[in-house]
């Protein structure tokens, strides 16, 4: 019934589903041959997917994924994680104390910053898991697809989580002469160029493909105490590609990247301000930021008043904070065919990566705290990473039937080196208040085994099999805290190991239908966060999960019109959900806490798909009801931070779009004419899970954006095409998210969204 009164309650949801059939413009690509008469239809194209480690239709795969090909990122102008979320309904991109971090949001489960946990959802390119401090790559250049995988993971991707997947895929190398050249020029300044070339040096024995990348653009906000800009970047990025295949049944793919960003930091900005005394529903608020600023001269919540009447867009920050990111990422994947029918694979990877960025806990112009050296203006938090990871599997099918099985080893170590200096601005110059400095070292080893049995000729139920997986995971956790910290040097350990599992069955009723049942069981390990270590009471406890998730998928026609229809409902319950809290112990300074939430529940339902009624017209919309919840709300922590928490974070009730695609009619010399349109929306969401007590302030309004695109391709056979977007046509204003640092300092901050930005794009296919 839920259900029900939330589509009578949110404004747009009616519109979505009188489309009949929806998805959004990315779960697959249309074709672009143009080759089809006028009066025919032509089918619609399904992307191929690896969310099982082999390549499979979209259609074929029980579960729930959403993925995106190299023409859909092309076609919705996604050029960056935060554009994911208007392309997958159900997913989340959530901030920190900047908009340029982009933590991952699943039906509920995510990262929280600087709580120490593993992340609740993976990002993983060509197969490998990504730092969770760097995730994806910092621009979309040469992508063959991006898929999102919702729900728990565990069995067959290398790392165990609660939440979800994404996968990136690069272009691979191929056995021909072929590439591209990409060049956009946009308001704020925005220059990009990109291509690729593919070179066959060997034919059908060594292949190379070079890619490429350079972006610069200027931010939104306008700083307008210092005259400059937050949000300013530039980018260059590169990726060779060699493959190589010696021998019948071998290929060998190797993969090196490079990526380097500076810029200004996109700073959160003043959205909430406690008042000194002030409660909330029975709970004393923290105001030591109000109380600070009234002593140093000036009213913060006088401020806030100013910041909301000069708009989002305008920030007043003392000093400018930088950014500087760059990365180095290494990849090998050996694929050898032992028969016709079993292969073996070997992924490994190397990862080294740097982030810096300058953060300001007020975002007032007087510099009370924040998260920069004061005796180095150009340096900020900083986290550096080096990762490597191995995974050996071996797979097999059995022919004409549905059985198929995969077996493998993982291992994989991260450390890491924080350093995060914060600043007090007293009634003199700036000095260093607190300096939080130390290692983490995460080992994680698994072996896990996959099969899907046929059970037809059991049943005499043609279609029908049955899925089960286990994989068990050892974690070995690490950190020490270095000279110069806040604490003095010492180390912690601990050593977990869970099992994951998963079980299911599925019917494939028709040739364009199949209904499945799935129920997986996964875990994250326990950890440290920044907090004090004195008697571990900076160390938290593994997180335990397990979902139910009902699902049907139709590819096939509706009246003699293409359709796909995808549906899925589930109930996702964890324990000992790991939630951060931001707080000042006594005695002590702004400092992050990693709690156990004793029970969480998220269920909801997922529907997604398209039809071509015409021959030149595609419509389609997505729809995610995310219900999430804390049943048992209470961490079971002594002091202030057994406060019970009141509300979800980072998971919107309803999230949706629509979109359409019409090829126009144009004289076939001129070239193929096309226009997209988009539209997204969500409902309100919180950024804090203690609005209603301990931090309130956290709640962000729902929001509309609309994006279109014109296209034509292929003028006069010359292999030129241009194309004309604007992302957000009617320059909706909106916050991406939120930081909430009101228990520790007494006020909250936000990022607002980006306005209206368009551009014009001239590509080449050679």
């Amino acid at each position: 019934m839920q259900v029900f009164k939330g589509l009578r309650a949110w404004p747009g949801v009616a519109m979505l589903v009188a489309w009949g059939v929806s998805t959004t413009q990315a779960a697959f690509a249309e074709e672009a041959s143009g080759k089809d008469t006028e009066d025919s239809v032509q089918a619609l194209e399904e992307v191929v997917v690896t969310a099982e480690r082999r390549s499979e239709a979209l259609s074929r795969v029980p579960a729930a994924v959403t993925a995106l090909s190299a023409d859909a990122l092309s076609q919705g102008v996604i050029t960056k994680e935060r554009d994911l979320q208007e392309a997958v309904p159900g997913l989340t991109l959530k901030v920190g104390l900047t908009g340029d971090e982009a933590d991952y949001a699943i039906r509920g489960q995510t990262l929280d910053a600087y709580s120490g946990s593993p992340p609740g959802v993976v990002v993983y390119l060509n197969e490998i898991a990504m730092s969770p401090n760097t995730e994806g790559p910092s621009d979309f250049f040469d992508l063959a697809s991006v898929q999102v995988l919702k729900g728990p993971q565990g069995t067959l991707f290398g790392r165990n989580v609660t939440g979800g997947a994404v996968l990136y895929t690069t272009a691979p190398a191929t056995d021909s002469w072929d590439g591209y050249a990409t060049l956009r020029v946009g308001n704020y300044d925005t220059r990009q160029v990109q291509g690729a070339l593919n070179i066959p040096m060997v034919p059908g024995k060594v292949d190379l493909r070079i890619a490429g990348d350079i972006n610069d653009y200027d931010g939104y906000i306008d700083n307008v105490t210092t005259g400059t800009r937050l949000g300013d970047k530039s980018s260059h990025s590169g990726r060779i590609t060699l493959s190589l295949t010696p021998l019948d049944g071998l290929k060998s793919s190797f993969v090196a990247q490079y990526n380097k960003t500076t810029g200004t930091a996109l700073n959160d900005l003043l959205y909430y301000v406690n008042g000194i005394g002030q409660t909330n529903n029975g709970y004393a608020l923290t105001y030591n930021a109000q109380l600070a600023s009234q002593i140093l001269g000036t009213n913060l919540q006088a401020f806030l008043a100013q910041q909301q009447a000069q708009g989002y867009y305008k920030s007043d920050l003392p000093y400018t904070p930088p950014f500087e990111s760059h990365s180095e990422l290494l990849q090998n994947t050996t694929s050898y065919d032992l028969s016709s029918n079993i292969h073996l694979r070997n992924i490994a990877g190397y990862f080294n990566g740097y982030f810096m960025a300058g953060q300001d806990l007020d975002a007032s112009p007087t510099l009370i705290v924040a998260d920069v050296d004061p005796n180095n203006c150009c340096k900020g938090d900083t986290w550096i990473q080096n990762n490597w990871s191995e995974e050996l599997q071996l797979q097999g099918e059995v022919p004409d039937t549905l059985t198929k099985w995969i077996v493998g080893v993982y291992g994989a170590s991260a450390h890491q080196l924080y350093n995060y200096p914060g600043t007090f601005q007293g009634f003199g110059p700036a000095f260093a208040l607190y300096t939080y400095k130390y290692t983490t070292r995460d080992t994680s080893y698994a072996a896990y085994a996959q099969g899907t049995y046929d059970l037809s000729q059991w049943t005499g139920v043609t279609g029908l099999s049955v899925t089960a997986g286990v994989r068990e995971t050892w974690e070995h956790q690490y950190i020490t805290d270095l000279p110069g910290g806040l604490y003095p040097a010492g180390s912690q350990s601990l050593e977990e190991s869970r099992p994951s599992w998963q079980f299911g069955l599925t019917d494939q009723l028709t040739q364009s239908t199949l209904l499945y049942f799935v129920t997986r069981g996964s875990w994250r390990a326990g950890g440290f966060t920044d907090g004090s270590p004195v008697n571990d009471a900076n160390r938290f406890g593994p997180e335990t999960t397990h979902d139910f998730e009902l699902g049907m998928k139709f590819s096939g026609s509706i009246l003699d019109a293409p359709a796909a229809l995808n549906i899925a409902l589930y109930d996702q319950i964890s324990y000992h959900v790991q939630h951060d809290v931001y707080v000042i112990p006594p005695g002590g300074f702004p400092t992050s806490y990693t709690v156990n939430v004793p029970k969480g529940e998220v269920k909801g339902v997922e529907l997604d798909g398209q039809v071509r009624p015409l021959s030149w017209l595609t419509v389609g919309s997505a729809i995610a009801y995310t219900n999430a919840t804390f049943p048992e709300n209470t961490p079971a922590v002594a002091g202030t931070l057994g406060v019970p928490l009141s509300n979800y974070p980072d998971t919107p009730r309803w999230s949706g779009s629509v979109f359409a695609t019409v090829r126009l009619p144009t004289p076939r010399q001129w070239g193929a004419l096309s226009y997209h349109v988009d539209a997204y929306a969500q409902a309100s969401e919180y950024f804090s899970a203690y609005d209603f007590n301990i931090e309130p302030g956290s709640q962000i309004p729902g929001y509309a954006l609309v994006n279109m695109r014109l296209d034509l391709k292929d003028i006069a056979d010359s292999h030129v095409s241009v194309g004309l977007y604007t992302k957000n046509v009617l320059n909706r204003f909106y916050f991406a998210g939120g930081m909430a640092v009101g228990a520790a300092l007494g006020d909250n901050l936000v990022v607002p969204g980006q306005p209206r930005t368009y551009g014009l794009e001239l590509n080449y296919q050679y």
